[in-house]
């Protein structure tokens, strides 16, 4: 779980809605671990199309880091979704004992195949995902967002808007925690 979203519970201890989205966070965090036995290191979502980077923005905003995508479409490798590259499935393969691959696509059987006969030996699919997935809130980095009159947190932008600064606030706390420990 996310260093800094356990330094904000502690520093608002005792909101309870803060502390119960923080362990069904915990959850969803250990339950993509348990994915792989808590074997793989990183994440890929297999899918960089319209599905895929909905999935990305959900889980970024669970928390859950994404470290690549890979897709089957070559026009997408070699391009950023957020700073996130996209490749090939066959660019993975050196390293495939370190990814969970989460496929992406509303009819995976292909695609989970596909990554199947490539011996990843850590794979899910977004529909295997989506309970536990619906069970869990997104964070709000900034408490207050709720108090402002006239927003839509509905609405498509709005959504997007929090998720890149929920990112944005991520990747900051990353970097200083790595440049901390090393």
């Amino acid at each position: 779980m996310d260093k800094a979203y356990g330094y904000e519970m502690k520093k608002n201890k005792g909101n309870e809605k803060m502390e119960e989205d923080f362990i069904k966070l915990s959850a969803l965090d250990t339950y993509i671990k348990g994915i792989s036995n808590n074997q793989a290191r990183k994440i890929c979502i297999f899918g960089a199309g319209k599905y895929g980077i909905d999935l990305y923005n959900e889980l970024s905003s669970k928390l859950i880091y994404i470290d690549c995508f890979i897709d089957n479409n070559r026009d997408r490798w070699g391009y950023c979704i957020d700073n996130k590259e996209c490749l090939s499935p066959i660019d993975l393969i050196p390293n495939k004992d370190e990814f969970l691959v989460i496929v992406a696509s509303l009819n995976p059987r292909n695609m989970k195949r596909q990554i199947e006969e490539l011996e990843f030996p850590y794979i899910t699919t977004k529909q295997e995902l989506q309970n536990t997935l619906s069970n869990t809130p997104p964070v709000k980095w900034m408490i207050h967002l709720e108090e402002l009159e006239n927003v839509d947190y509905n609405s498509e932008g709005i959504k997007h808007l929090v998720n890149r600064f929920n990112e944005t606030i991520y990747e900051l706390c990353r970097y200083y925690e790595n440049r901390r420990n090393n």
